[in-house]
Parts: structure tokens; C-alpha cells; sequence
């Protein structure tokens, strides 16, 4: 039966060569066309870049829990110089005032102090400056020469060496045991101090 149904669909197309496609052989066509075109190849699609990982966070310092004064620079500095820390004793010993800023009190709107930088020779620091008192906000040391600056770097170097041998390849961090709001930052280059960052508390 399906023979003689092909040679009629082949005779109608004959038929309707001249005239116009044949319904039937556009039908076949058609299904023809459906069968034939291919589903997508899953074998050929690319497979998917793997996940790429986040860098790795760097280890931070170590910490080395200190009482609160190890870690006062005001104690440090008074220590070392006899005087406690202001503008004018840091002038005492060879700093230089490098810029001044009014900054408005939290504590009071209508009263205007003043950020102080200094500069010691490459050492940094910043203070500010209210009726009464010199409140350091941050210090940056790299030069270990002055007296107040040997001092620190003294307790520093004893700190590492009781924590060794594992501690402090990627730094120290001395920290106020018992109140928590005073720290010092310490960078390496192999056994030598690199810089000791301040991070005081002031209010």
C-alpha cells in the first residue's frame, strides 16, 4: 500500500509541475525536513570554564597580648624623653610642623580645634590639639634613631623574640589585653624592624 501511495504523490507532483508545488509532496517534504534536522550535539558543546577562586586573604600579624602601657606611646615617649607627648615636645626633639587643620570637637559644635601633622625626619605624626591637651590620632615610624623610637622598638624586638620561632612572618601586632583600644602595628624585613604603625585610642 505504501508503495502505490508513493507512486501516486510522485505522478500528482508531475502533474502540478507546471501549475504549482504539489500539496502532498510539500506534506512529504516537510516531515521530511522535521526528521532531518538535527537535534544540538551535547558532545560538541564547550563545557564550562571551571569556577575561578578568589585570591587568598593574606594571613594577617601575629598578636601579642601586652599590658596597656606596652602598647602607650605616650609612655614611650615619656620614657625615653623625660617629657610627655605634645606638639612642643616633639618640636624639642627635631620634628617639624607640616601642615595644621581646624577640625570641629564632636563632643562640643562650637568649638574649633586643630589637627597638627609632624614630621621627624621620614617618622609621621599627627595630634590633635584641644585647650589643655595634644591627643595623639596616629603615628608612622620608620627610622628607629630617636630615643623614644629606640625604646619602642626595644620592647618590640623583645616581644617577637619570646613568641618565636613561629611568630611574625607576616608581622606583629602588640594589643591592649585588658581594655582593648590601643595596638601597634609591626613590619619585618627579615630579623630587622621595617615600620611600626601607632593605632592610639583618643577621644
Amino acid at each position: 500500500m505504501s508503495s502505490i501511495y508513493q507512486q501516486f504523490v510522485r505522478l500528482s507532483c508531475l502533474l502540478a509541475a507546471v501549475g504549482g508545488t504539489c500539496a502532498a509532496c510539500q506534506s512529504s517534504a516537510d516531515e521530511a525536513g522535521k526528521q532531518g534536522r538535527a537535534r544540538p550535539d551535547t558532545a560538541r558543546v564547550a563545557p564550562a570554564p571551571p569556577a575561578v577562586r578568589p585570591p587568598a586573604t593574606p594571613p594577617g600579624p601575629d598578636t601579642v597580648e601586652v599590658a596597656p602601657e606596652e602598647v602607650s606611646f605616650y609612655a614611650y615617649f615619656r620614657h625615653a624623653t623625660g617629657q610627655p607627648l605634645s606638639v612642643a615636645a616633639l618640636v624639642q626633639q627635631g620634628a617639624r610642623i607640616i601642615s595644621r587643620r581646624p577640625t570641629v570637637n564632636h563632643h562640643d559644635e562650637t568649638q574649633v580645634d586643630t589637627l597638627v601633622e609632624l614630621a621627624h625626619g621620614p617618622n609621621r605624626f599627627t595630634l590633635y590639639r584641644a585647650p589643655g591637651k595634644d591627643l595623639l590620632t596616629a603615628g608612622y615610624l620608620t627610622d628607629f634613631a630617636p630615643p623614644y623610637a629606640r625604646r619602642l622598638a626595644s620592647r618590640v624586638r623583645a616581644a617577637r623574640e619570646q613568641a618565636k620561632p613561629t611568630c611574625c612572618p607576616n608581622g606583629l601586632r602588640l594589643f591592649d589585653a585588658e581594655e582593648g583600644m590601643e595596638s601597634i602595628l609591626v613590619t619585618f624585613a627579615a630579623d630587622s624592624i621595617k615600620s611600626i604603625k601607632l593605632e592610639p585610642y583618643w577621644d
